[in-house]
């Protein structure tokens, strides 16, 4: 986890270049399949949210339904 951590603030930060979400998450899992072994896994959510267009870009990638929460309503 700690390693996958690592290459997602190396991969959106890291670089001068604007990658897509799904330029981030194949990277990231390219890096989890190269530096982990066989019996281990991991699933990950990412969500950005561009307040000034009012819209929320988001990927599931194997890991349980996120919750959108805002003012007294949960949506999943």
């Amino acid at each position: 986890m700690a390693s996958l951590q690592a290459a997602l603030r190396s991969s959106a930060r890291g670089s001068s270049e604007r990658l897509s979400m799904i330029e981030l998450v194949s990277r990231l899992n390219k890096h989890l399949v190269r530096n982990t072994g066989d019996d281990r896994f991991a699933t990950f959510f990412i969500a950005v949210y561009d307040s000034a267009t009012r819209t929320l870009r988001y990927t599931n990638a194997g890991h349980l339904p996120a919750f959108l929460i805002c003012k007294d309503a949960a949506l999943q």
